[in-house]
């Protein structure tokens, strides 16, 4: 055909390819029938041809345990046709016997025989019982009654694990105190403190003792001012301890600066022209005389 236009130019057959044969069986043959295969074509599947498969020649022979063998009892297996089903032979599975193992069943003590038994670890059966002998003398162990505490002993003992019966009792000493210190009120400038020994265990307090007054320095110090400072006096002030509060010394605060008046309103003139200006604080009577040249 034209690519272009799409005119069919020619027609050409393309020759059949024939069968692609193969064989499959499609019943197996056995002693008491034929069986069947087939050609067979793997393209299309189509049967071409049937073919008959010859019976076998004898019993097909398999073999299947019929009863399992036990402890006690023989167990059966048969062979038999797989094809026909027929059973060709019977056998006996011979019994196992017992798989014997021990085991406790009751302990002995000195005052009891105990017990123990053989038995199969298969089916469980018991195939004997025996006797245990006594054990010789107490089993001891040994347990605290009262423990010790600081100032009391206490006690322990040994006794049958078995019996119940107390072999021995024996005394635990007391321990004593653990004895540590601990300050109840701190000691300051003003006042003695205490301080106890006392048993970290049991708490009791063995003994009380007094710590000295402190002795200060007076490093640390504040102040309080008891007069303010003027330009036309001195002030004061108090010195104490900040720590013990004792009062230490009085220091005189140095007089202020005057605040003289920058306005030419002066309280008096001289004759040369000079004038004199008041200091601002009323309490005052300091006067600042300047040049009549620096009022021009």
């Amino acid at each position: 055909y034209c690519k272009d236009c799409g005119e069919v130019i020619e027609t050409i057959t393309i020759p059949k390819t024939g069968h692609s044969i193969a064989e499959r069986v499609t019943k197996e043959a056995t002693h008491t029938a034929e069986g069947t295969k087939e050609k067979y074509c793997t393209v299309c599947g189509t049967v071409t041809e049937t073919i008959a498969i010859p019976k076998t020649t004898g019993h097909n022979i398999a073999e299947r345990v019929v009863t399992d063998a036990t402890c006690t009892a023989d167990g059966k297996k048969e062979k038999y046709c797989k094809d026909c089903g027929e059973v060709i032979e019977t056998i006996t599975i011979p019994k196992t016997g017992h798989s014997i193992a021990e085991r406790v069943t009751k302990e002995a003590t000195h005052t009891a025989e105990g017990t123990k038994e053989k038995y199969c670890t298969v089916c469980g059966t018991v195939t004997e019982t025996i006797a245990i002998p006594k054990t010789t003398g107490h089993t001891i162990a040994e347990r605290v009654v009262t423990n010790a505490t600081c100032t009391a002993d206490g006690k322990k003992e040994k006794y049958c694990t078995e019996c119940g019966a107390v072999t021995e009792t024996i005394t635990i000493p007391k321990t004593g105190h653990s004895l540590a210190e601990r300050v109840t009120k701190e000691a300051t400038t003003s006042s003695e403190g205490t301080k106890e020994t006392y048993c970290t265990v049991c708490g009791t307090v063995t003994a009380t003792a007094s710590i000295p007054k402190k002795t200060c320095s007076h490093e640390h110090t504040t102040e309080t001012v008891t007069l303010e400072p003027k330009c036309w006096r001195e002030g004061s002030k108090d010195i104490y301890c900040a720590d013990c509060g004792a009062f230490i010394r009085t220091e005189t605060i140095k007089k202020t600066s005057h605040r003289w008046s920058t306005v030419c309103d002066p309280i008096y003139t001289q004759e040369n022209g000079d004038k004199g200006f008041p200091c601002l604080d009323e309490d005052c009577n300091a006067v600042l005389m300047k040049f009549a040249s620096e009022c021009e």
